[in-house]
């Protein structure tokens, strides 16, 4: 439900730039800097989870891990002057640490969406950025007008077009949703299988 909630705010806010907020256009900028720094965070995240370690070594290399990325998430949210970014960002975190902590088959099960879940966040974001760059996208609400009027501070593609970073929004939230509506069956494949990477485990 959120990734589709998301979604939808993308589109309308493509549509209406002023629907839900004169402060959208940055919100939406945040929202896709935070996700692209979360992708990032989850391949190392990922060695740490899948290393043949204990919970406790797992759950200080995650923390560790977290504290670090949150030095971007900081000096993001203190550009933009909003600090829910540094909120979501490490209720992600404890997200991932019950899933160490909780242990057992089910656990196992879990980590494997997990790596399913990044590896689909890695390609969609990408493939969603890069498809709304080299495809002319209609404007739509986004006249010259409203873009003064709601210009935000910067340069770049996402705020010279702003109809491209919210085709890029409404795409990626799109494939998210996707993918969690079919997360039980993924489930249910990584159930009783051990996904951690042969490579990271411990040698007899």
């Amino acid at each position: 439900m959120p990734n589709i909630i998301m979604s939808l705010a993308f589109f309308v806010t493509w549509i209406a730039p002023t629907a839900l907020g004169d402060n959208m256009l940055r919100y939406s900028m945040t929202v896709m800097m935070l996700e692209f720094v979360t992708i990032h965070s989850a391949a190392f995240m990922g060695w740490a989870l899948f290393a043949d370690n204990g919970p406790v070594k797992k759950t200080l290399w995650v923390i560790a891990l977290g504290c670090f990325y949150s030095i971007f998430v900081y000096a993001l949210s203190a550009e933009n002057g909003e600090w829910w970014p540094l909120a979501a960002f490490w209720i992600l975190i404890l997200n991932r640490l019950l899933t160490i902590l909780t242990g057992g088959e089910e656990s196992n099960a879990r980590l494997g969406v997990l790596m399913a879940s990044w590896v689909w966040s890695l390609l969609s974001f990408f493939a969603a950025v890069l498809l709304t760059v080299l495809v002319p996208l209609p404007a739509f609400g986004w006249t010259e007008g409203v873009r003064a009027m709601l210009a935000t501070r910067g340069s770049g593609l996402w705020i010279d077009e702003p109809q491209t970073l919210m085709a890029a929004g409404f795409l990626y939230f799109l494939s998210s949703a996707l993918f969690d509506l079919n997360a039980h069956k993924i489930l249910n494949t990584f159930s009783g299988i051990d996904p951690r990477i042969p490579l990271l485990r411990k040698r007899p």
